[in-house]
């Protein structure tokens, strides 16, 4: 059956896997840039008993949930195994990105409605594309699942789907990676008014979306050459 036979990982050669380390590598950095950032220049993070270090956790989990995005989408064309642990795979990474997105959201809305005074909500573009992307991943994570692991959905159905599905990964990843540079052009111009001169966090953020377009577009490449599929 079509989608069901593994093809000769010989001839799809070592570039995939060497796309798939170079996206590993900048989305593990990116989190870890991350990650530096908050403890170097803001105080580490925290929760609601302060609400400026507790807003950390927002771009730690959203940078995360676009990493475990990325890594899930491309998990179809690095695992030779069967079908069945691969879907696994699949499945438990995009868990992790639906969870760390919605605790993320969570996150800045306390910190925004803790702060004295609240600080308004949903008025940037930033919050804006966020919180579509968020949406689209949550109705495609739940879609997903409910048609590929359901066993009252038929084959003939997921074949109708997959292309959606499919369709709906890239644009998640690709917009939740827009949202993110976004917001880090934000926070560099708001909390940085000497950001034209270079200083070391600016310098930082600009390297965070640096890895992050370099994580997307190596996922997007894995996912759409038709040289690196696995199952045919």
């Amino acid at each position: 059956m079509k989608g069901y036979v593994v093809s000769d990982s010989a001839k799809r050669g070592v570039l995939v896997y060497l796309v798939f380390s170079v996206a590993v590598l900048t989305g593990l950095s990116s989190i870890c840039c991350v990650l530096y950032w908050k403890y170097a220049f803001d105080g580490g993070l925290s929760w609601r008993n302060d609400p400026g270090r507790q807003f950390g956790w927002h771009p730690l989990l959203l940078t995360s949930a676009i990493v475990f995005s990325g890594l899930g989408a491309s998990i179809y064309r690095i695992v030779t195994a069967s079908r069945t642990v691969t879907k696994s795979i699949h499945w438990s990474l995009m868990f992790l990105s639906a969870v760390s997105g919605g605790i993320g959201l969570w996150a800045v809305l306390d910190s925004h409605n803790l702060d004295t005074p609240p600080i308004p909500n949903f008025f940037s573009l930033h919050s804006w594309v966020g919180l579509g992307v968020l949406g689209t991943l949550g109705l495609q994570f739940g879609a997903g699942s409910l048609m590929f692991l359901s066993p009252c959905c038929s084959s003939g159905k997921r074949a109708v789907y997959l292309p959606l599905h499919k369709y709906f990964g890239i644009f998640i990843l690709t917009g939740a990676t827009a949202a993110a540079l976004i917001g880090l052009t934000e926070e560099a111009l708001f909390s940085l008014p000497n950001y034209s001169l270079m200083p070391e966090k600016g310098v930082l953020l600009n390297s965070v979306g640096i890895l992050l377009t370099i994580f997307s577009t190596s996922v997007v490449f894995i996912t759409t050459y038709s040289g690196f599929k696995v199952f045919n």
